[in-house]
């Protein structure tokens, strides 16, 4: 849930082989200056095994300037059955 009514998403893909791609989102929401940079990597293992490296970055306006609020890094693997 967001706090604001309106949400810009954007969003792309790039797959750099065809077992490995790499993704990047963005979400800002111009009512309270808030941005979200969600970048990620995921690498293809077997059929049924999946790895993703998604990369979360927090960002805000805080004291009159567009800071860094946190960082966050998640490893996840997937089994498909």
């Amino acid at each position: 849930l967001m706090s604001t009514a309106y949400n810009l998403l954007l969003s792309t893909t790039k797959e750099i082989t065809p077992l490995f791609s790499a993704n990047l989102g963005v979400v800002y929401t111009p009512g309270t200056h808030i941005a979200i940079v969600l970048p990620s990597l995921q690498y293809n293992l077997s059929d049924r095994w999946d790895i993703n490296l998604v990369w979360q970055s927090f960002y805000a306006d805080m004291n009159d300037s567009f800071q860094a609020v946190t960082y966050r890094v998640f490893l996840r693997a997937k089994w498909s059955f």
